[in-house]
C-alpha cells in the first residue's frame, strides 16, 4: 500500500526468525545473541522503545505466515514479560502512526499536564487520515489510545469515551477535506483541527453532562491545537510529500 514507504519516519518492522539484540558495551557493527523473545515467532510484527522498555507485537506467526497475532511483549532488565493483549483484532503490518500516537503521548507525559495540553494522542490520527485517508486515520484513531490505556494506564478508562470520540471525528474530517481539496494549507489544517475539536467538545459535554469540564478540556488543550495545525501542515507538506 502506498502508505507503507512513510514507515521509515518512525518504527522498525521486526521479524522474530531469530533474537538477536545489540549489548551497548559490544563494538560498533558486531552482535551477541541475548535473551531470547519468549512469544510465538512471527513476522510483520511491531516494535518500539519508550525509555529502556523495548515493546514487540501483533504480526503474523511462523513458518506459514497464516494465523494473525494480537498479543503484546515488554523486554526490560534482561526480562521478557508479556503484557496486556492489544484491545482490537489481531492485525500484523501495522501502520507507524498508531505507534506514532503510542510513542508521543508517553513523551508529553513526562511533564506536568503535557497530555491535556499538548494533544499528543491526535497528532499521527491527524497526519495518517489527512495525507493517506480515512481508514488509516481510523485505525490510528481507534486503536493508539486503545493500546496506550492498555499498556500505560494513560489515558485512564473513564476518558476513553471522549478521547476516541474526538479521534475518530478527526480521521473522518481530516480524511473527507484531504479528499475533497487534495491539497494541504494552514488554512484547511486550521478547519480541520477546530472542526473535530468544536463537535468533539459538544459531545464531550453530552458525555460528561458537564459543559464547564468540557470547555475546560478545549481551552487546556489550545497549544495542542497549536502544534496539530502548524505540525501537522509542516509534517504533511515537507516530510511525507511523496
Amino acid at each position: 500500500m502506498k502508505y507503507f514507504s512513510f514507515l521509515v519516519y518512525l518504527v522498525a518492522f521486526i521479524a522474530c526468525h531469530d533474537d538477536h539484540h545489540t549489548e551497548p558495551e559490544l563494538p560498533q557493527g558486531q552482535w551477541t545473541e541475548s535473551h531470547p523473545f519468549k512469544g510465538i515467532p512471527r513476522t510483520g510484527g511491531v516494535s518500539f522503545t519508550i525509555g529502556d522498555v523495548a515493546y514487540v507485537g501483533l504480526g503474523r506467526t511462523l513458518p506459514t505466515a497464516t494465523e494473525a497475532l494480537k498479543d503484546f511483549w515488554m523486554y526490560k532488565d534482561t526480562t521478557w514479560t508479556r503484557i496486556a493483549d492489544f484491545p482490537g483484532t489481531e492485525r500484523y503490518g501495522a501502520v507507524a502512526f498508531v505507534l506514532g500516537n503510542i510513542a508521543l503521548p508517553q513523551i508529553c507525559h513526562t511533564v506536568h499536564l503535557g497530555g491535556p495540553t499538548w494533544l499528543p494522542i491526535y497528532f499521527f490520527t491527524l497526519i495518517g487520515a489527512y495525507k493517506y485517508g480515512w481508514r488509516v486515520g481510523l485505525l490510528t484513531a481507534t486503536a493508539s489510545p486503545l493500546l496506550n490505556s492498555a499498556l500505560f494506564g494513560m489515558p485512564a478508562p473513564a476518558a476513553l469515551p471522549a478521547i476516541l470520540l474526538k479521534s475518530v471525528l478527526l480521521a473522518a474530517i481530516a480524511g473527507h477535506t484531504a479528499y475533497r481539496y487534495q491539497k494541504v494549507s494552514i488554512g484547511l489544517m486550521l478547519t480541520v483541527v477546530l472542526g473535530y475539536q468544536v463537535l468533539g467538545t459538544l459531545g464531550e459535554w453530552m458525555i460528561k453532562g458537564d459543559f464547564f469540564l468540557a470547555a475546560q478540556d478545549f481551552r487546556i488543550g489550545l497549544p495542542g491545537m497549536l502544534l496539530q495545525i502548524l505540525g501537522g501542515y509542516a509534517f504533511i507538506k515537507y516530510l511525507i510529500r511523496k
